[in-house]
């Protein structure tokens, strides 16, 4: 979902058109490894994020999640050779 909402943002509102295919593939890899992460804490196996209640983890992932897919589509936009901004089109 992290992957989507970040292609609307950078492909509709922010008009670029060749974000790389790792930038999106990170994104996902994240939230899978966050998801996984939460239900393996929530479930009482392992204990990386502390011992806190399990509704105070799901805010800290769910903004690590969004920070580093963010920085991933950021630096995917900044490393790809002839990044160009679509001019748009006003009626």
């Amino acid at each position: 979902m992290n992957a989507v909402i970040l292609g609307f943002y950078y492909g509709i509102w922010g008009k670029r058109d060749n974000i790389p295919l790792w930038s999106y593939l990170s994104s996902f890899i994240l939230a899978m490894i966050a998801a996984a992460l939460y239900f393996t804490e929530s479930s009482g196996h392992t204990h990386f994020l502390g011992d806190i209640h399990q509704y105070t983890k799901l805010p800290y992932l769910t903004i690590a999640v969004l920070a580093g897919g963010c920085l991933g589509f950021w630096i995917g936009d900044k490393t790809t050779v002839g990044t160009k901004k679509t001019p748009s089109v006003r009626t």
